[in-house]
């Protein structure tokens, strides 16, 4: 298990010198997410942050919901900070007191305007060429929560270069830390994702991720291993329609004999397909 001294991610005033994406009082200024079949589910995976008032559920700390337009002007101004995944989910506005949700419709249409380099894809085709796709993600007061639609899932992950199963909700806390005098953006106390580090060991959990000095790392096995670079946010090249249509599209799993999520928008993205993969224990 990895231990680590992390100070929670705080907006404090980070937002009002403008380091943010999102505007200054943008918790205060929104409307409290009001949507039951939302709030269920939210309640679901994390009671603590739903109550029932008169037969109603509400929220038991301020809920927002970030919309498809808003969530796409953040992906926008991730991607002219060059800002990679890990960046986002640092931003102090996720520290402070409100918690936001975004919907399976929301991610749906982040995924199709933007590459997010991510480890948990929104979509993706498992081992056996089926699609699942992310259906909430809750992030805020220094957790996320990401939830798919199914509970069992195993595919190959392009990003991590090996296979990766998700149990259940992928559960992690977000922090920041300082290391050889080293910024390190972190996202541990990771619950429900496992890797396949091969024989001798085989299926074992990731525990953390962390981002310092341009790379992104993965703690498996008691030791920090990988050093992928960071991949900025980006928009991706028009796609064809239908293409994110879930079965109705063919998957890249069918044309390829790697099962994986193989977003080809960017130049990065076919360098990194084409590395040749390193034994696990060796990164």
């Amino acid at each position: 298990m990895v231990i680590l001294a992390v100070c929670a991610l705080s907006a404090g005033p980070a937002s009002a010198q403008g380091d943010s994406i999102f505007e200054e009082g943008y918790c205060r200024d929104s409307a409290a997410l009001d949507d039951q079949a939302s709030l269920a589910l939210i309640r679901s995976v994390s009671a603590h942050l739903v109550k029932e008032v008169n037969g109603k559920l509400e929220g038991a700390v301020p809920l927002r919901e970030i919309s498809k337009e808003k969530a796409l002007q953040l992906m926008a101004a991730s991607e002219s900070r060059r800002h990679g995944i890990i960046d986002f989910l640092s931003d102090g506005e996720f520290g402070a007191g409100c918690v936001y949700y975004l919907g399976a419709d929301t991610l749906r249409v982040v995924n199709e305007r933007f590459d997010l380099d991510l480890t948990t894809p929104i979509k993706g085709w498992d081992e056996n060429s089926k699609a699942f796709n992310m259906t909430a993600m809750i992030v805020g007061q220094s957790r996320l929560v990401i939830l798919y639609d199914r509970s069992r899932i195993r595919y190959y992950s392009e990003k991590n270069r090996r296979k990766l199963s998700i149990n259940g909700a992928i559960r992690m806390t977000m922090g920041r830390m300082t290391e050889d005098n080293r910024p390190v953006k972190l996202l541990y106390n990771v619950g429900n994702l496992e890797v396949d580090t091969g024989f001798p060991f085989g299926w074992e959990d990731v525990e953390a991720m962390r981002q310092t000095s341009g790379v992104v790392q993965s703690y498996v096995l008691g030791a920090w291993r990988g050093n992928s670079p960071v991949v900025p946010i980006a928009r991706r090249d028009a796609a064809p329609e239908g293409y994110w249509a879930g079965s109705a599209a063919v998957p890249p799993a069918a044309q390829s004999r790697l099962p994986i999520d193989a977003s080809f928008s960017s130049l990065e993205t076919l360098r990194r397909l084409s590395e040749v993969r390193s034994p696990f224990l060796g990164r």
